[in-house]
């Protein structure tokens, strides 16, 4: 089997016009949206550049030394541009209006491009999560936040670009770029909402009930391509109404987020089957969200950034540096006032209690199971807070 990269080997030779747009192309579009682009698209809509013109500007004015500190995420995204510009299928689609929008205050991170193709057609790809602390935090907003500043922004950029603009359109995203892309089809306004034939959410969190009732969600739902892998964790959080299309992959447990590992065969994905694992995590995490309030969603996600904020320098600490990053979150969190950490901890012991509810687990039983083997977190049981 193959991934993205083997597609472009396969199918690259061969026009959208002979061949047309496949789940695959799809893929590209979301993971080239992550390439930090600012330097090769205009954040204007005219003239537009073709994907091989991005390519040669992008590396013309890429610094050797900032990219050596790439995510290997992104060193596969810029990899993946580079490749595409060299095949028929994707060197002369266009690209227009690239932007990048980093909200600290508002806790927003937005980036998006438009990608035409022959005969009126645009894919408006939405960036998922990068690097930085507030994509990530607003990851977990979206669970408490009727609306994320990155949401409300991704509506207005559909509707800057394409009221008034003749042509079909398809949104699409990788992560929470899918969320993005969901939530900016049903927001636009009416008229743009009704030429979008198809929304893409590859491996993407869902919605908060109470915007899946909403007649805007209604009136695209079925136009939703919802994509994830077998082990997916990201894809299945929160409410994913439409049926899930469900890929193999050639990862395992959460890294198969990265759709570089998704298997691909001729012009679709190879199938996969959801993975225990997979199911167990999208049980309890229902459950958790479903049995805490908006406030206390709210209190927990500022006490774990807080942790974050003062025990990491970037996010890939957590898996680059583990023990390290590990012991300075543990101290983070002792640092935190009493209230607070008291509020952090209960929220978490409620998640680790539907974990060993689903599981068929006594849930005390599993939590000091849980106690034995991480004893240097200290995740005490609510009558030994006080020792923390």
């Amino acid at each position: 089997m193959g991934n993205v990269f083997d597609y472009l080997k396969w199918r690259g030779d061969i026009p959208m016009e002979v061949d047309g747009f496949n789940a695959v192309d799809n893929l590209i579009f979301s993971e080239l949206v992550y390439v930090d682009l600012e330097k090769a698209v205009p954040e204007s809509w005219d003239p537009g550049v073709t994907i091989a013109e991005a390519a040669a500007r992008y590396q013309a004015a890429e610094d050797p030394e900032q990219a050596a500190a790439f995510s290997v995420y992104k060193r596969k995204s810029v990899a993946l541009l580079a490749a595409a510009a060299e095949t028929r299928r994707f060197r002369d689609v266009k690209m227009h209006a690239f932007i990048n929008r980093v909200s600290h205050s508002a806790e927003g991170q937005m980036a998006a491009v438009t990608f035409e193709m022959p005969h009126h057609r645009y894919y408006t790809a939405f960036r998922g999560t990068d690097d930085s602390f507030v994509g990530w935090k607003e990851d977990f907003n979206i669970s408490y936040l009727p609306e994320t500043e990155g949401q409300r922004q991704s509506a207005t950029y559909l509707n800057r670009h394409f009221v008034g603009r003749r042509g079909t359109l398809m949104t699409g995203g990788h992560s929470k770029g899918g969320n993005f892309a969901v939530y900016a089809a049903a927001m636009a306004a009416p008229g743009v909402r009704e030429r979008i034939h198809r929304i893409y959410n590859n491996d993407g969190p869902g919605f908060r009930e109470a915007f899946v009732s909403r007649a805007g969600y209604l009136s695209v739902r079925d136009k939703i391509v919802s994509i994830i892998p077998a082990g997916s964790v990201i894809g299945v959080l929160l409410a994913n109404v439409p049926p899930h299309v469900v890929v193999a992959s050639d990862a395992q447990g959460i890294v198969q987020h990265d759709g570089f590992s998704w298997q691909v065969l001729g012009t679709d994905f190879v199938p996969g089957a959801r993975t225990a694992l997979s199911l167990y995590i999208e049980d309890t995490l229902s459950r958790w969200i479903e049995g805490e309030s908006d406030a206390d969603r709210r209190h927990f996600v500022d006490g774990l950034f807080d942790i974050f904020n003062e025990g990491l320098d970037q996010m890939d600490d957590l898996s680059n540096k583990r023990l390290v990053s590990l012991a300075k979150c543990v101290r983070a969190l002792k640092n935190l006032p009493l209230d607070e950490r008291q509020q952090f901890i209960k929220v978490t012991l409620d998640l680790l209690r539907q974990g060993g509810a689903v599981a068929g687990e006594k849930s005390e039983t599993w939590l000091k199971g849980i106690e034995e083997k991480l004893p240097e977190i200290k995740l005490s049981l609510p009558d030994k807070l006080k020792k923390l």
